[in-house]
């Protein structure tokens, strides 16, 4: 389990890493590091054991794709 990181500097394969959010952390070593358009993109792998608790961690980014299926379809306009 882990984590991808979008990041203005480049960070060394294998490095620890801890994220902390409240009274929560996670732990993991950097597994890649890659730029692209935006900046560095760096995959973080948890450490063994890590759950991932989305009551007490959810980023304000992520959704359930499941609740786009629950909107009503969006009608076309009439064409006369």
């Amino acid at each position: 389990m882990g984590a991808c990181l979008q990041l203005e500097d480049e960070v060394p394969l294998r490095v620890p890493v801890r994220i902390a959010f409240g009274k929560n952390e996670f732990k993991g070593v950097v597994r890649y590091c890659v730029y692209r358009e935006f900046g560095y993109f760096a995959g973080i792998e948890f450490e063994p054991g890590t759950k991932w608790n989305s009551r007490s961690f959810k980023p304000m980014h992520l959704f359930d794709p499941r609740r786009l299926t629950e909107s009503k379809p969006v009608k076309p306009p009439r064409l006369h």
